[in-house]
């Protein structure tokens, strides 16, 4: 399962669940360090994984479609 960290709030992170298309709150203590709005992870073998190849592939995707909107803005 994937997550995107959507912000911090106290001992946990707010998370959309890009599974179920919720949001679900993890504690920080649960999760790799260094976490910040946007970061991508992943549920494996009962752990979070940061999941730095699923972050960038997003990222791109989004880089993507903003150049291609600001492209066609006069």
């Amino acid at each position: 399962m994937h997550y995107i960290v959507d912000r911090i709030e106290g001992n946990y992170a707010v998370c959309e669940d890009l599974s179920h298309h919720q949001m679900v709150n993890l504690p920080l203590s649960n999760l790799p360090s260094g976490i910040q709005n946007g970061t991508c992870l992943i549920y494996k073998n009962q752990k979070y994984l940061l999941d730095k190849a699923y972050q960038k592939n997003r990222y791109n995707i989004i880089k993507a479609k903003f150049d291609k909107v600001k492209k066609h803005q006069p």
